[in-house]
């Protein structure tokens, strides 16, 4: 620090210490950034995703419907699903290939072969990094992703496609599979795509002894192997991989029906649902329920599970996360270059508003170019906003969330920035501590308005702005029409068409009801003993959801595919092609609630009276189409008048009990939750204000 009797020699000393910190700390890990971006060395991770997204993979709405398909057409909210065409792949490497290695008839041959083999097994999604897609008519309307980030990352949904993102959706994969998946038998974690191509075109000598799914080491891995995890690294409560698979054998080779008899004997045994949803669906042809009774639905669903107890449900996959590949090293250079102007015209202002010690300091253009590159790019990053506690729609952060919806549709602001800057730790370290608590708050209220003078210049054109270097994610799974390379004979069909047009398959097929029996039973369990139920992602959530409370049966999500083996055998697979997003009924003890779930996960009270519902409703639907197949009468036909009468009394006043009941239970502990969360929004105020 500053001392009247040693000046000049600590200012001196301080100007050499920061300069020193800004070429260690700041410019050279900003210039190995930019060199890798606008030069990734060859067969690097970004150089050759940047490759495959420039000749060799194509949007799959563009397959279907032609190249001058509008790219929405093939836009998730999160994600952009790509296929990779064969010939462009094999076209590309042997182009790599060439510059390693001599290439004869075999090398030829394994190229050709091994661009057939990853055309026809895996597809590749990325996250989208800038626009988020919302469909509410017949043409999305698109959005910048940072309002949704802001809308949602407080209710604890991250919508950018950033580390936490990915981490949360790999949580949720790992859960899923518990249920879903037999990992000892089917990985979930699939090959590390670019790896795989890495070692193929180095090892292309030896193409006979290549086997791609040896590599299938790290669930995620970011590029260049700055980090390394494997599913065990995700899984819940901290257990290791062996325990993992223990743990997933005992949810899969034990129906454990007797945990769920309270509620599912109630539910086959009555004659009638009640409820909104219920008296809908029968108005418009859809409220059958179940002829079968609690003793006869338990043996079907027993008998399947232990059949079908190896059975995987969910499709293996990986991810690798890093820069944007769909951006050019041309286009990085372009955005290299905006950045520096933009950092130019700030670190300018900001040097005018100094003086004294803080002027001659920064007059060092190294020190203040470098200080200011930082603080534009943490200004520009998408803030990592703290997670509301709030659990229920009754929340004021359910009307916070309402608000900013009108507030970004009708007036379309700037989105937020990242103005804490108390969380840049190489600031904090390298910069600030240098100075005296005077020092650091004229520097400080100097960076703010110069900040402010800079989104004005930029929004009157005088400079340009600064540019995010966008990281997302890359996941490769395999398709769903793939299968050890067997042949396809049907597929692949959502539940959604299997239910509706495609109904003589179950029929056909009756291995894909009894399939779909252990689907949904094992969907029902993980509900049960975790609490959680998977996003489903129903059509038309408005009718199907909201109207008729259908969660699971109206979705392309869940697709089936008949195959036929090499002995000529038949068979079916049913799978989930995207378990990630969950909701959950939120714990009463707080003990058990995870500080990183909010509002999204907790409070769209979804969970209970739609999703579960929907899931049993679902589970008794392939009961009955396996009972039909096997020729089981259900007791209920037999059943006297007068049995179906007092039944049809039972059921109606005891769920409309249990209904009334239900909603009290819920009103009155989200009252309860949402006192208790804002007493201890006051307390933790007033101890800030204390402090």
């Amino acid at each position: 620090m500053f001392s009247p009797e040693n000046y000049s020699r600590d200012l001196d000393d301080l100007k050499i210490k920061l300069a020193i910190n800004v070429e260690w700390y700041f410019e050279k890990e900003r210039l190995i950034r930019e060199k890798y971006l606008t030069n990734p060395p060859e067969l690097s991770d970004l150089w050759i995703k940047q490759k495959l997204f420039r000749s060799a993979l194509k949007p799959i709405a563009a397959h279907r419907r032609g190249d001058k398909t509008d790219i929405l057409e093939s836009k998730g909210a999160n994600m952009e699903v790509y296929d990779f065409v064969e010939e462009d792949l094999e076209r590309l490497l042997l182009m790599w290939v060439s510059q390693f290695a001599r290439l004869g008839k075999k090398q030829k041959n394994a190229i050709k072969k091994f661009s057939h083999y990853l055309s026809q097994r895996f597809v590749v999604k990325i996250g989208n990094t800038r626009d988020y897609p919302i469909k509410f008519g017949l043409r999305p309307e698109v959005f910048p992703r940072e309002y949704m980030e802001d809308a949602f990352g407080t209710l604890g949904y991250p919508v950018v496609n950033r580390e936490k993102r990915v981490r949360k959706n790999a949580s949720e994969v790992a859960r899923a599979n518990l249920y879903l998946g037999y990992e000892e038998k089917t990985e979930i974690t699939g090959p590390d795509i670019i790896s795989v191509i890495y070692r193929f075109v180095l090892d292309i000598a030896n193409p006979d002894h290549f086997d791609i799914d040896s590599y299938t080491t790290f669930f995620i891995r970011e590029d260049e192997d700055q980090f390394l995890e494997g599913l065990e690294d995700f899984s819940p409560g901290g257990i290791d991989g062996k325990e993992y698979i223990t743990l997933n054998k005992e949810k899969r080779e034990s129906a454990d029906m007797e945990k769920f008899e309270d509620d599912l004997k109630p539910f086959f045994d009555s004659l009638v649902t009640i409820g909104f949803h219920d008296t809908i669906r029968r108005l418009v042809g859809h409220g059958r329920h179940t002829e079968l009774n609690y003793e006869q639905a338990a043996k079907i669903i027993k008998e399947l599970c232990d059949k079908y107890k190896t059975e995987t449900f969910l499709l293996p996959e990986q991810t690798t996360f890093g820069y944007d590949p769909r951006v050019s090293s041309e286009e990085w250079k372009k955005i290299i270059a905006n950045n520096n102007a933009a950092v130019e015209y700030f670190s300018k202002y900001l040097h005018s508003l100094l003086s004294g010690t803080l002027e001659e300091i920064f007059s060092d253009q190294k020190i203040l170019h470098g200080f200011s590159y930082a603080v534009v790019e943490h200004w520009h990053q998408v803030p990592d906003y703290e997670v509301d506690p709030a659990t229920s729609v009754l929340s004021t952060a359910m009307l916070k969330l309402l608000m900013k919806a009108a507030y970004y549709y009708f007036l379309w602001p700037e989105p937020n920035k990242n103005k804490d800057f108390n969380k840049h730790e190489k600031l904090q370290y390298f910069f600030f501590k240098e100075f005296n608590q005077e020092e650091q708050a004229v520097l400080r209220s100097a960076m703010t308005i110069a900040l402010y003078h800079y989104e004005f210049s930029v929004r009157s054109a005088k400079c340009p702005r600064f540019r995010r270097f966008e990281r997302t994610q890359m996941k490769t799974q395999d398709k769903m029409n793939y299968d050890k390379g067997n042949q396809v004979v049907e597929g692949s069909i959502s539940i959604k068409e299997l239910i509706t047009a495609r109904r003589d398959l179950l029929k056909k097929y009756p291995e894909l009801g009894e399939k779909l029996v252990v689907y949904f039973y094992q969907l029902y369990k993980m509900y049960r003993e975790t609490s959680y139920v998977l996003d489903m992602r129903p059509e038309n959530v408005l009718k199907n959801v909201f109207l008729l409370g259908e969660w699971a049966l109206l979705t392309e999500n869940i697709q089936v595919t008949i195959f036929k083996d090499k002995q000529g055998e038949l068979y079916s697979k049913v799978v989930n092609i995207d378990p990630e997003d969950n909701f959950r009924i939120a714990p009463e003890d707080e003990k058990d609630r995870d500080p990183n779930e909010g509002l999204a996960t907790y409070g769209l009270n979804l969970a209970g009276p739609v999703a579960v519902r929907s899931l049993k409703k679902a589970l008794a639907r392939m009961i009955d189409e396996v009972a039909l197949a096997q020729r089981v009468h259900g007791s209920k036909t037999e059943w006297p008048v007068w049995k179906k009468a007092l039944q049809w009394m039972i059921d109606l006043f005891e769920q409309s009990a249990k209904d009334a009941a239900d909603g009290t239970q819920f009103t009155t502990r989200s009252i309860r939750a949402e006192i208790k969360n804002n007493i201890n929004k006051a307390l933790k105020t007033i101890a800030r204000y204390i402090h």
